[in-house]
């Protein structure tokens, strides 16, 4: 199902991204990469979950993507099943140089399942790729599982920006063509619509890569519901 507070006219449709993983992976440091394209050495550790948003153009559409990051101590796990609901996608992080952050990933993708939509998008990363000299886990092993769970790939580093925005327009399109494809089916009688050309009508929207930003961090993401599209 999609989250848009707008029909498929060109204007600004919203996609919630969820990312999980164990603590220390570096969800953090990649939503604010992503977002503000900024990176610091040291940062608090999540406590229960913080909200961020940023805008991109893909195939000539606008997205919203409402990117929660999630905490990974096991005091907060029993939370973050409720930021699966209605997610769009879901990003399970693991550390390269941790052979532990990647088996917890394999765990984390068993309890999404249950309580995520059957049509979640799921991407699996690598990060911390700036490290390859302290690897425990190859490139080959994280591919190979994503492979297994029908997963988007990518190794990423947060400190280098590699493989950060590509991960996110991966999901994206990937989202869009779900879109699309039940847009199809939906409209069979009355036409198709095509989403990868519809135009922008909305000025208030950034067209870039470096889209829009705004962000609510700390406790549960503020007044956005974490178990809603936002």
């Amino acid at each position: 199902m999609m989250d848009s507070s707008t029909t498929l006219s060109g204007k600004t449709h919203e996609m919630k991204v969820v990312l999980v993983g164990s603590v220390g992976v570096g969800k953090t440091s990649t939503v604010m990469r992503f977002v503000k394209d900024n990176f610091q050495e040291y940062i608090e550790t999540t406590i229960g979950a913080s909200y961020l948003s940023k805008v991109l153009n893909i195939n000539d559409t606008q997205i919203k993507f409402n990117v929660w990051d999630t905490a990974g101590q096991e005091q907060y796990k029993s939370l973050v099943p409720l930021y699966f609901r209605k997610a769009n996608a879901v990003i399970i992080v693991y550390d390269i140089t941790r052979q532990k952050t990647f088996d917890d990933a394999k765990n984390w993708y068993k309890e999404l399942i249950p309580h995520s939509p059957e049509d979640v998008i799921i991407a699996i990363t690598g990060n911390k790729s700036d490290l390859d000299n302290l690897r425990e886990i190859e490139r080959i092993q994280g591919e190979k599982y994503a492979n297994s769970i029908g997963a988007i790939f990518n190794e990423t580093s947060a400190k280098n920006s590699s493989g950060i925005t590509d991960i996110f327009q991966r999901l994206g399109k990937a989202w869009l063509s779900k879109q699309q494809q039940s847009r199809i089916i939906k409209d069979d009688d009355s036409g198709a619509v095509n989403v990868g050309n519809t135009t922008n009508t909305n000025n208030n929207t950034n067209t870039g890569n470096a889209g829009n930003t705004s962000n609510n961090n700390g406790g549960t993401g503020g007044s956005k519901c974490p178990c809603g599209g936002g």
